[in-house]
């Protein structure tokens, strides 16, 4: 990592809200004094660069959630904007989603950058009784700012302990962005669950938003007849270009409650034609459940796919609570991409192929991501010690974030044949996790650390203290690619 920029941002939010900025990761309710000092919400905020012509804008957000007490629980967002400039975008209104909030976590942005516009798109999640989520886009034509929000989302019929099968990044693979394409506008496609019949295909186009509705029985290859026992939990995008889209598909068997953890595994495929319109259309998609039992049989609750498909981490379900984590994270090597078109290409297969330092390092944590470099031989896993998801809490009025209190970095040795672990002081590790360590509000401890994002090459964090102004922190991520 190299390149540590430090920059500071001031929030522009409506003054009723600017007593309840503050920093948390998790849910608080205002019991006492000292939990005033911190916040009564969950706060975090991301900063990404957006590109225009040859020129480059940095642009900031942050996201708040606020829970009162005695009231409902609305959603709120405030922009950021740097403390040396007056060009932002006004303030959203919060929204009210219902009583019980948990967490929230914010994907990492998506980007389609060409030398006339540029746009990213980001998706936010709240997560409570149910999982709500909605997408944001902020796109540039020209020297004019916009920004486009829309609706929420939310399964329909979603189970009352759901917030306790994710942490604030597993839930990142709830609802996706698929696709990006230009046509007069440009477009971006996030597929997300709508219920246990149903998923949704979302398109936003400049400043328009237009939902289409997919039934899963109605997929050719679809093998859940008995649709309400099967829970669509992650999306994970394996590769996205102008003829096809290739998911890798998490779901939950709900049968068991809470006595064990039981997953599926799948691939979905969607034709992509007409700029991206065809994924709107059911006979454009196709499902192939064909991941060897031997493989879909230990996966469990979290997994994550190289860029290159030839690998496959996972949190293993041997020894897992029933939401489906364990400690410690596991590897599969193909010897060429194991997933493609078809689903399961049929490679041969290694379990734990090269992986076995990264066995023994992480065996006493729990793994919340997993980042890889586009040439898949150097990998970051974020860990923490002692939580992989939220948990049951009978009283919601306060819940702990899950932020890692380790980041461990690997790189693969050719000549050994594994992947083997680096000293974080070699490759600037420590700076960035020293100014981490110290991001906490109060000196309270891992809880009330911020959310980590990965952002176009750069790594990033932002200390959501309780007062102005905010410290962005941004590191370039020399991967070598």
């Amino acid at each position: 990592m190299t390149n540590r920029r430090v920059e500071q941002y001031s929030s522009y939010i409506n003054d009723y809200y600017k007593p309840y900025k503050g920093a948390y990761t998790g849910v608080i309710n205002l019991k006492s004094d000292e939990n005033k000092l911190y916040a009564i919400s969950n706060s975090f905020g991301i900063v990404y660069p957006v590109y225009y012509g040859i020129n480059m804008d940095i642009f900031g957000k942050t996201v708040y959630l606020y829970n009162f007490v005695g009231s409902s629980s609305p959603y709120g967002a405030a922009e950021l904007y740097k403390t040396d400039t007056t060009n932002h975008l006004p303030s959203d209104y919060p929204v009210s989603l219902g009583r019980v909030q948990v967490g929230i976590s914010i994907s990492s942005p998506t980007y389609y950058i060409n030398n006339e516009s540029s746009s990213t798109a980001f998706i936010f999640y709240i997560i409570g009784n149910s999982i709500y989520w909605m997408i944001n886009t902020i796109f540039r034509i020209g020297d004019k700012w916009s920004k486009n929000t829309s609706g929420h989302y939310t399964t329909s019929n979603a189970i009352s302990d759901h917030y306790k099968y994710f942490n604030n990044y597993s839930i990142r693979k709830y609802a996706s962005v698929i696709k990006t394409a230009s046509s007069t506008r440009i477009r971006f496609f996030i597929i997300g669950n709508e219920g246990n019949s149903d998923f949704y295909i979302i398109i936003m186009e400049g400043t328009n938003t237009t939902e289409y509705r997919i039934s899963y029985l109605n997929v050719k290859g679809y093998p859940y007849s008995n649709e309400g026992r099967v829970e669509h939990m992650g999306w994970l995008v394996l590769r996205s270009n102008d003829k096809k889209v290739i998911i890798l598909v998490k779901s939950q068997d709900r049968s068991y409650g809470d006595t064990h953890a039981k997953f599926y595994y799948g691939l979905w495929t969607g034709n992509v034609k007409n700029n991206g319109e065809s994924l709107v259309l059911t006979s454009e998609w196709e499902c192939f459940y064909n991941i060897p039992s031997a493989i879909t049989s230990v996966i469990g609750g979290d997994y994550w796919v190289s860029p290159d498909l030839k690998w496959l981490f996972y949190i293993s379900l041997s020894g897992a609570n029933y939401q489906g984590f364990s400690k410690g994270l596991h590897t599969i090597k193909g010897s060429s991409a194991l997933f493609g078109e078809n689903g399961w290409t049929g490679v041969s297969y290694e379990m734990e192929g090269g992986g076995t330092d990264i066995l023994n390092a992480c065996q006493n944590y729990y793994i919340l991501d997993v980042q890889f470099n586009s040439k898949s031989n150097k990998i970051m896993i974020f860990g923490n010690s002692s939580k992989g998801a939220f948990t049951n809490d009978s009283d919601y009025s306060y819940t702990e974030g899950i932020q890692p209190d380790i980041i461990l970095y690997f790189i693969w040795v050719e000549n050994q044949k594994k992947f083997v672990r680096l000293n974080s002081s070699y490759i600037g590790g420590d700076v960035l996790w020293n100014d981490y360590s110290n991001s906490t509000s109060g000196g309270k401890g891992n809880i009330y650390k911020p959310l980590i994002n990965f952002v176009n090459g750069e790594i990033n964090f932002m200390y959501p203290g309780g007062n102005d102004p905010f410290n962005a922190y941004r590191y370039y991520l020399s991967f070598g690619d």
